[in-house]
């Protein structure tokens, strides 16, 4: 009987470690500038994440943790940074 709730509790212990850590992999993953936005204007910039909507719009979020909202068609070119 002793066993049994041993390895139950072992079973939630590694679940709640490996979910912890994909999470926090995650986030970290969030903070990294890899991407690089170009607009149609020529200006450019590095961010974390592009999203894009149906709706026609695009958030952008910047490196400094700003976000910005852009119709999609404004954006030309999104490409990854390769360190």
């Amino acid at each position: 009987m002793i066993r049994k709730n041993i390895g139950i509790i072992l079973m939630i212990i590694l679940s709640f470690t490996l979910s912890g850590g994909l999470i926090y992999h995650s986030i970290q993953k969030g903070k990294v500038c890899d991407e690089l936005v170009i607009l149609n204007d020529g200006s450019q910039f590095e961010a974390t994440d592009v999203l894009s909507y149906r709706s026609g719009m695009s958030t952008i979020k910047m490196c400094n943790g700003q976000w910005m909202d852009t119709p999609t068609v404004n954006i030309k070119m999104v490409k990854p940074i390769e360190k």
